[in-house]
């Protein structure tokens, strides 16, 4: 009989604590053998029109291995998908999914949030 996987779906939301100032935000563990097969991102609040401040969504081997440059001022309720080219991606050594928040010269007057979404399996399936 054939093995299978069930694709396991996590979901963070995130907001930017202080966006004066460049923020990493560990979101998921990952274990060596998990492999992502997406991610994307939805807007929940949107910073100030006009900044220039980003988000990325990666790892520590890759800062922006899932999506990268995501602007502040995207609306809330835009989805942005991941990086092409960069899943599946099966994790080597024990990770953390990041969102990393880079500040512009025009930060905004609003923090913004995000939700991460990943689907992975996991690499020790039962």
């Amino acid at each position: 009989m054939a093995s299978t996987q069930n694709v396991i779906l996590r979901s963070a939301e995130c907001t930017i604590a202080n966006r004066g100032a460049n923020e990493t935000i560990e979101v998921f563990n990952m274990v060596a053998g998990d492999t992502v097969l997406f991610c994307y991102v939805v807007h929940l609040i949107a910073s100030s029109s006009g900044t220039d401040s980003a988000l990325n969504v990666g790892d520590g081997g890759d800062t922006d291995r899932y999506v990268d440059g995501i602007a502040c001022d995207t609306a809330a309720g835009t989805y942005v998908t991941g990086t092409t080219g960069t899943v599946p991606y099966t994790y080597t050594g024990d990770d953390t999914i990041d969102v990393l928040y880079t500040q512009g010269s025009n930060d905004g007057t609003v923090e913004p949030s995000i939700r991460v979404v990943i689907g992975y399996v996991n690499g020790s399936p039962a």
